[in-house]
Formats: C-alpha cells, sequence, structure tokens
C-alpha cells in the first residue's frame, strides 16, 4: 500500500494498493520450481497480470527465473569477503500508476513499458546484511495512459537503475 501521486492534490485515488498472489510447486529440491499466480497492479490500463513460469538452479552459481512477466537469468560471479557478487539480464513489464494535478483536476496517469537490461547485484552474508544492484537497461514500448485522453507513445530510452537496501 502507498500514496502515489504528484503531492500536488491528493484523492481517493492516490492510495493504491498493489501485489500479488503466487503459488510455488517444488518439482526438485533446490533445484526445479513452478511458480503460477496473479499480480495486481492496480493500473488504468492493465490491472492484473498473470504469472507463471519455471525457476530452474542447475548449479549453486546459476538460476535461471523463466517467470512472466519479469524473467531473469543469474550467475554468481566471485564473493568478495562475504559479499556475494552476481551478474544478470533480466527483462520486466515496468510502469506505475500516479495520480497528477492537470490544472485543478485530478487524474490518473499510467505509465506502462517493457525493460531488458543487465547488471549486477550484490548480497552481503556477514554481518552488515546489505544488498543492492547497478543496472543499464532499454525500455521499449512506451505508453502513458490516461482515461479518456489519447495513448501517448514516447521514443524507446536507455535507463540506468540502481538500488541499495540494509
Amino acid at each position: 500500500i502507498g500514496v502515489y501521486s504528484d503531492f500536488k492534490k491528493l484523492n481517493s485515488d492516490s492510495l493504491q494498493i498493489r501485489g500479488r498472489a503466487v503459488g510455488v510447486l517444488t518439482i526438485q529440491e533446490d533445484a526445479i520450481f513452478l511458480k503460477a499466480g496473479v499480480i495486481y497492479l492496480g493500473r488504468e490500463h492493465v490491472s492484473l497480470l498473470p504469472t507463471v513460469g519455471l525457476v530452474f538452479m542447475p548449479t549453486s552459481d546459476t538460476r535461471f527465473d523463466l517467470v512472466f512477466p519479469d524473467p531473469k537469468l543469474a550467475v554468481h560471479l566471485n564473493t568478495l569477503n562475504t559479499v556475494d557478487v552476481w551478474g544478470y539480464l533480466r527483462a520486466e513489464y515496468g510502469g506505475g500508476s500516479w495520480t497528477i494535478d492537470m490544472g485543478g483536476s485530478v487524474i490518473q496517469a499510467d505509465y506502462n513499458d517493457v525493460r531488458i537490461a543487465v547488471g549486477l547485484e550484490f548480497q552481503d552474508k556477514g554481518e552488515n546484511l546489505f544488498d543492492g544492484h547497478f543496472e543499464l537497461g532499454y525500455a521499449v514500448d512506451r505508453e502513458i495512459y490516461t482515461l479518456g485522453a489519447p495513448l501517448y507513445e514516447p521514443d524507446s530510452m536507455i535507463f540506468v537503475g540502481a538500488g541499495l537496501s540494509f
């Protein structure tokens, strides 16, 4: 649950609940899993997405998340002290939905895209317990949707992403 807005004006659509319900079936312990469920995006244009696929870990250093809508292939590159470093290639159905002030009236606008990225992620297994990632990617099929307005389709673009959690 969160407030998704430009914070100039808020309304009931600014408070949004998002979530996912996914079942996991273990086919082979620590190696093969089936996933199926639904993701609630809470967007005007695309509210629900199915999620389905296979997770396959042939070794402890390789992971194939072949799951729609966010597949990811990851390979363990190195361990530095207590930090595992992984390289990955991923895709996702990205975007979000926000309420924005349009000159006195508040409307809900959706942003949708398809993203492809390569990156590095790190996971601290020691006392500090921090994780993070850095990635470079390309977003295609970009669209901005608002109810009652023409669909706006910006050009494809390169993006940089990073995050840190502890």
